[in-house]
């Protein structure tokens, strides 16, 4: 194996070259080398500068190389660089118990390695609590790619084109749901009069559509994937009381924005909403591959080793995310000369934390700039 180096001119094109022959790429395929990450920058493997609009898939929501989560990770890599799950470790139980805190009626946290396999993790908790099997989602949701969240993942539009295709023995069909939508509601209704349509239809597949029995109603406080929508007022709530109704559990997607992304910690919070169990995902392993399920005391039973993965809270990324669980914006890592200023500095990070695209950096008298998004507003 000849290593190349990053910083070469041609180095992007040998390595695209030797990325093509030997690797998989199934999430898809960019031909840009990333050579360097500091703060909330990127730069190609030719020298060329980049603002990470989407803090590296909504992951790095601190930026990249924050030093007090750097340092945290290294300094647990040189007391242990892993801990079996079946055995107590401090990172673990110390981040648990300080998420659980912060949580809204939460009571326990079950680890995961990813967004997907922490979305079943909460299947598996709202099944073997109800003793049902069927889930409700919507139509536009984006809940993952294993085989359970891809049944529950929009086909349309064409980011699932083909993918289901020859699968459909291992994915189970749930009961799909027109998504929220003020501004081009799927109902053909208008909010100031609809009476939240979307919501109350949920109760009535419930009621009707359902074979076996519904153990949990999956939902987005934004719907992130499906169009970065935000759920219209009283509709989490009319999802709270309908699941509560019919004996099934709220289960509240936080992947892409929990850990601070929408403002409060939990996107819930704006709402003023108990779900019963919170998926978390992307920052909260900020780069790490670590998710997790937290639930409310009425879902936080599994059958011994019914779930479970090698690595699962791993103690490295464990003990970094503990040191990330603060309000992003508090501990900006940003050294842009557009930050100069303190409200300067809340828009440039802000817009890493809800920009969708990634926007080239302009280098003109060379420095690096950035505009800073209009101020966001409540919801």
């Amino acid at each position: 194996m000849q290593e190349i180096s990053s910083q070469s001119a041609d180095s992007q094109e040998k390595l695209n070259a030797v990325t093509d022959k030997y690797q998989i790429k199934p999430m898809g395929d960019e031909p840009m080398v990333i050579a360097d990450a500091q703060g909330f920058r990127v730069t190609d493997a030719a020298g060329k500068e980049y603002l990470d609009g989407i803090s590296g898939e909504w992951v790095v929501n601190l930026g990249y190389r924050n030093p007090e989560v750097a340092e945290a990770a290294i300094a647990q890599i040189m007391r242990s660089d892993f801990i079996a799950p079946m055995y107590n470790a401090e990172p673990r139980a110390l981040l648990a118990e300080k998420v659980v805190e912060m949580a809204p009626g939460m009571s326990k946290l079950l680890f995961g390695l990813s967004g997907s396999d922490a979305v079943e993790g909460a299947m598996h908790l709202a099944m073997r609590s109800t003793g049902k099997d069927e889930f409700v989602c919507l139509f536009q949701a984006y809940h993952g790619r294993t085989f359970a969240t891809l049944a529950l993942s929009y086909t349309y539009p064409s980011m699932y084109e083909g993918a289901k295709k020859g699968l459909e023995r291992y994915t189970t069909r749930q009961i799909r749901v027109p998504n929220y939508n003020c501004y081009r509601c799927p109902f053909e209704r208008t909010p100031d009069s609809c009476d939240l349509f979307c919501a109350r239809f949920v109760e009535r597949m419930i009621v009707e559509g359902s074979e076996g029995g519904v153990a949990g109603v999956i939902v987005e406080a934004y719907q992130a994937n499906g169009g970065m929508v935000p759920s219209p007022e009283g509709y989490l709530q009319e999802i709270r009381e309908i699941c509560t109704r019919q004996g099934a559990a709220m289960i509240v997607d936080e992947v892409q924005t929990a850990w601070g992304r929408c403002g409060e910690f939990f996107a819930v919070q704006h709402y003023g909403v108990e779900p019963d169990i919170i998926v978390l995902g992307k920052a909260f392993g900020g780069g790490f591959p670590m998710s997790g399920v937290l639930a409310n005391e009425q879902f936080s039973q599994l059958a011994a080793w019914e779930y479970g993965f090698t690595e699962i809270g791993h103690p490295v990324a464990a003990w970094r995310s503990s040191r990330s669980s603060s309000p992003p914006r508090s501990r900006c890592s940003c050294s842009a000369a557009c930050c100069s200023s303190s409200r300067a500095a809340d828009s440039a990070c802000w817009s890493t934390t809800t920009a969708s695209t990634v926007t080239t950096a302009s280098r003109s008298r060379g420095r690096t700039t950035c505009s800073p998004p209009p101020r966001r507003s409540s919801h």
